[in-house]
């Protein structure tokens, strides 16, 4: 059984700092693998331990168990392998421009694009976007034409920061005229707009059901409705949760997590407004959490999975009910933002949050009177 443990990459010290919860006078020797990508804990009473590292280590760098041991688990710190590309691209995913740049997040119109230009040179048709309900293909790719980013949410409010001064009231390049002119992007025919979860098209280019008015459409194979709604400017949105992934190389499709929307809405909340404390609640239920933003664009791994998580925001929050109580008194309403999420997603989003503090070690679940949970923008094996 795999340890509760935690690794965390610290780019500017070049270390990676784990925390394991295991009885320090169990362990004979301590080091890491040939590859220097995973920790070895030799035992006295089982077969060798091996944790997954956030980055490559120095290969067989051992460790002093002595040095190491606390209260029932070992904590101590590594050097990164001296690769300075490492390091390089560390440093540049940690700023919030980079966060909140569209080619950074999970099927990205720039990661489509490329998915899309493989397929056509290696033939492979079945390349595209299934139903999650029934895993029939519904928007094969061989029939886009175009897939473009859509700009972010907060582009009309930016835009005043984009001046030096703010632009003339009722001439041809004012604020209203410019948001005016650029306040709506329609796709063209079999063209995608990608946004940070969601996916504008038209539907009548691939297999999707005519629309009702508020936009709620079908799949036309298993006729499961989508999650579809229509927008101000009077485009579909379609969540990426209603469609697996099908690259063509792996067998198992690729799902999209629904907590990534309130992962999105945080970063672009943070780099808007500086705001990083959150009442996150769900439409239906009336359920809710208060979430503190406490750091970001952090690269980990726990014992939640044997995959590293990518862009991870730290995420201290608090769930009963007594303490959004008292969060709510003691803080003004101008210090936290109130986020109002569907069902499935606030679900989404607290299971990974328990998820992720009930994989950390004991010692790391808890600051003060918060929990602590890491949110990723990705999962991958490197």
């Amino acid at each position: 059984m795999t340890p509760r443990y935690f690794a965390e990459f610290l780019p500017r010290l070049k270390i990676v700092s784990l925390s394991v919860e295991y009885p320090p006078n169990e362990i004979t020797e301590l080091k890491t693998d040939g590859n220097g990508t995973n920790i070895v804990i030799k035992t006295l009473n089982q077969a060798d331990i091996q944790l997954r590292l956030p980055v490559q280590s120095i290969p067989s760098f051992d460790i002093n168990v002595q040095g190491a041991s606390k209260d029932g688990y070992v904590a101590f710190k590594l050097p990164v392998s001296p690769n300075r590309t490492i390091v390089d691209n560390a440093e540049r995913s940690r700023t919030l421009d980079s966060l909140t740049t569209k080619d950074t997040f999970m099927w990205s119109a720039k990661e489509l694009r490329s998915m899309k230009n493989q397929s056509a040179q290696g033939n492979r048709a079945e390349v595209g976007f299934l139903c999650a309900k029934c895993k029939n293909l519904i928007i094969p790719f061989s029939r886009l034409r175009r897939i473009d980013a859509m700009p972010s949410e907060f582009w009309s409010e930016m835009m005043e920061f984009w001046h030096c001064d703010r632009p003339e009231a009722g001439g041809p390049n004012s604020y209203e005229t410019v948001r005016e002119r650029f306040g709506s992007f329609h796709p063209g025919k079999c063209s995608l707009i990608v946004g940070s979860y969601y996916l504008v098209f038209n539907q009548q280019d691939f297999h999707i059901s005519e629309c009702e008015s508020n936009g709620k459409c079908k799949c036309q194979i298993c006729h499961t409705y989508l999650e579809s709604s229509r927008d101000s400017s009077g485009n579909i949105r379609f969540p990426k949760w209603d469609f697996l992934l099908q690259d063509g190389e792996s067998k198992i499709p690729e799902n999209f997590p629904p907590y990534l929307y309130p992962f999105s809405v945080l970063i672009d909340n943070i780099s808007s407004s500086a705001i990083r404390f959150f009442l996150v609640q769900s439409q239906s239920t009336g359920s809710s959490i208060v979430v503190w933003c406490f750091n970001f664009g952090l690269d980990v791994t726990s014992s939640q999975d044997v995959k590293v998580q990518h862009n991870c925001l730290k995420i201290l929050y608090q769930r009963a009910k007594s303490d959004i109580d008292q969060f709510k008194k003691r803080t003004s309403s101008s210090q936290y933002t109130t986020v109002e999420i569907a069902n499935n997603v606030y679900d989404s989003l607290y299971k990974q949050l328990t998820n992720s503090n009930s994989s950390l070690p004991k010692a790391q679940q808890t600051f003060k009177d918060w929990r602590v949970a890491y949110l990723p923008e990705r999962w991958a094996d490197k």
